[in-house]
């Protein structure tokens, strides 16, 4: 038997009569877990060389120590000497049990894997992530909660709203051997290359003469991207280099001489580089 035990490992129920466990027990000492659904009893009754005390971890009863009854709730401590008659009764009275958030949760990001984690807690049976673009959850990435015996969750980034990159929110509850759920742990945060898409004002650049082409960026959302480094080159045209605006916008005046592809490349800090191909014509 370990020299360390949490009570909550040894929790139980039994619906005919009280439920006990042995935490520790030697020549000198015993220290049980009774567990009593509403409407059990521990029977009263007297040991007559040994004293004996009842700790409340959850919930609350009525003890019975000689003459003496009393409500005894959780944290109390109940003495009864030895020879004096004792018992406890489980009312059927309503509590509330608490379920914390998991605590020590930490985010490990990389370009090609997410993973979160937390500590384990006593008596967990499951743990439930969540993963969304918002604080409030509403609306949640892989089509909802994922349930997982580890206290760690590594997201496949290959779903689509993943690839898209920007920022995520996470959060995880403790599910415990009766199925109820604790409470949420608060929201925290992991961030992704963000996604972007190039759009050109013409289908094609006319070899030969001046064309006004204006580039758009915008990221996976619609959002235009302000400050993105545009750069334009090929079919002979030399390495031209503008800044989008506060609209995503850059225009540039460039004359293709040779029949080829024009690559536009855009890029900035936070965000994917992506590059596409205009044909010149």
């Amino acid at each position: 038997m370990s020299n360390f035990v949490h009570y909550g490992e040894r929790v139980g129920s039994n619906p005919d009569k009280q439920f006990k466990a042995t935490l520790f027990q030697s020549g000198r000492l015993m220290l049980g877990l009774n567990c009593l659904e509403p409407g059990q009893s521990q029977h009263a009754h007297t040991h007559a060389d040994q004293d004996k005390f009842y700790f409340v971890a959850e919930g609350a009863g009525e003890f019975v120590v000689g003459d003496e009854t009393r409500r005894a709730g959780q944290g109390m401590v109940v003495w009864a000497p030895a020879g004096v008659t004792h018992g406890v009764y489980s009312s059927l009275q309503d509590f509330d049990r608490s379920i914390p958030a998991p605590t020590g949760l930490t985010t490990e990001a990389g370009s090609k894997a997410v993973v979160f984690s937390w500590d384990s807690r006593p008596g967990a049976k499951q743990y439930k992530v969540q993963v969304s673009r918002s604080t409030s959850f509403g609306t949640l990435i892989s089509g909802g909660s994922v349930s997982t015996d580890n206290t760690s969750y590594a997201p496949s980034l290959d779903g689509t709203d993943y690839l898209n990159g920007g920022t995520f929110f996470w959060r995880v509850a403790e599910v415990d051997n009766d199925g109820n759920q604790g409470q949420w742990s608060g929201a925290q945060s992991v961030s992704q290359a963000t996604k972007i898409a190039i759009t050109a004002s013409l289908p094609y650049l006319k070899k030969g003469v001046y064309n006004s082409l204006t580039v758009t960026i915008k990221d996976f959302a619609g959002h235009v991207v302000p400050g993105a480094t545009v750069t334009v080159k090929g079919a002979g045209i030399s390495l031209v280099t503008k800044t989008t605006g506060s609209t995503g916008k850059a225009t540039f005046r460039v004359k293709p001489t040779k029949k080829a592809n024009v690559t536009i490349t855009a890029s900035k800090a936070g965000y994917i580089t992506i590059s596409k191909l205009l044909p010149a014509a």
